[in-house]
């Protein structure tokens, strides 16, 4: 007798697709073991997550981001760019000397840097000069120059002296005249003539020029202290001290700061001299007056009416008569607010010394 055949008896699993794999249905049979699968439906794929930073970036060196997948927690890495540098610069601004240009430096932390804006250089100020060697009739003389800017030196040489077929002084007028390469010189005879001649001789004023001697210009009180300094040998000053503003440097300074620690003259100020005011003929004559000592007059007698008693140059004045160095204006007059030339306050000068 035949039995016939049992038929399938399947049981049904259904397994769910994951993020890299596929679902899918699974039929078994429960009497003989058989199965088959149907049903496939797709992998889900990762679904990341935002990302964390898990290594920052630099100026050189990427970073590193981290996704994680929000079923599965699988994860995975993205490089993060270099953010690169941006120049910060600092702005250092160097100034031009009387030698160097100027210029701007920008630098950066980082090392680079770079320079631009740039301007000339100031060039030497050179002032008016001092002899530091006077020339003689067989050597040659040193000019010294001094930049007021930085201090620095450069001298000339002066050449020598001609020979002098007379060289005593007063001159004769003639070619041996000390003064006769000024187009402006006083003639012979004049006044002016002789103190002028002493003057140059001496290296009390070279005068303005190559060939002017400008005696009619007033005179200013740095040159002034200047033939007074000069007419003393040009000595040294004790003092370094210079409390005056308005005197940085020039052909005056060394003078000034004599005068000044010598009492001949105290500046128009505390801290001003005034070096380019001209002088009156007051001040003048109180200059030579201190410059000696300030020697008290013989006379209280005063016949100028135009000199108050008791003013600052009162004593200069009489002293001044009565030695000689200058006989006023007139002879009740001695005109002490007057401008005193060049001409006038070398004369003073001359007669004050060689008396």
């Amino acid at each position: 007798m035949t039995i016939p055949k049992t038929a399938h008896s399947y049981t049904t699993t259904v397994t769910q697709p994951t993020c890299t794999a596929q679902g899918y249905t699974t039929h078994t049979c429960s009497v003989c073991g058989d199965s088959y699968k149907d049903s496939y439906t797709n992998a889900l794929g990762h679904s990341w997550d935002a990302g964390t930073v898990t290594l920052e970036p630099t100026e050189t060196e990427p970073g590193v981001k981290t996704f994680t997948c929000t079923r599965c927690g699988e994860t995975k890495t993205a490089p993060i760019p270099a953010t690169g540098h941006t120049h910060n610069y600092t702005v250092t601004v160097v100034a031009p000397t009387c030698a160097e240009r100027g210029y701007t430096i920008h630098a950066c932390v980082c090392g680079d840097s770079y320079i631009d804006t740039y301007t000339a250089a100031l060039g030497h100020a050179w002032d008016a000069g001092v002899v530091t060697t006077k020339p003689t009739e067989t050597t040659t003389g040193i000019m010294t120059y001094t930049c007021t800017r930085c201090g620095e030196t450069k001298t000339e040489t002066i050449p020598m002296l001609e020979p002098d077929p007379t060289p005593s002084l007063p001159c004769d007028g003639g070619n041996s005249c000390p003064g006769n390469k000024f187009t402006d010189m006083p003639a012979k005879g004049n006044w002016a003539h002789d103190p002028i001649d002493w003057a140059i001789v001496t290296g009390v004023t070279s005068g303005t020029s190559e060939t002017t001697f400008s005696p009619n210009a007033g005179c200013t009180r740095a040159q002034v202290v200047t033939f007074l300094w000069r007419a003393a040998g040009s000595p040294e000053p004790t003092s370094t001290s210079n409390p005056f503003t308005d005197v940085t440097g020039g052909y005056y300074y060394k003078a000034v700061l004599w005068a000044v620690e010598n009492n001949i003259t105290s500046g128009t100020s505390a801290t001003t001299f005034s070096p380019n005011s001209t002088c009156t003929r007051a001040q003048i004559v109180t200059f030579l007056w201190r410059f000696e000592g300030s020697p008290a007059p013989k006379t209280t007698n005063n016949p100028f009416t135009d000199v108050k008693p008791g003013s600052y140059y009162e004593k200069a004045v009489l002293w001044a008569s009565e030695a000689g160095v200058t006989a006023g204006t007139s002879a009740t007059t001695f005109s002490p607010d007057a401008t005193c030339t060049r001409a006038q306050v070398v004369t003073f000068l001359y007669r004050d010394i060689s008396k």
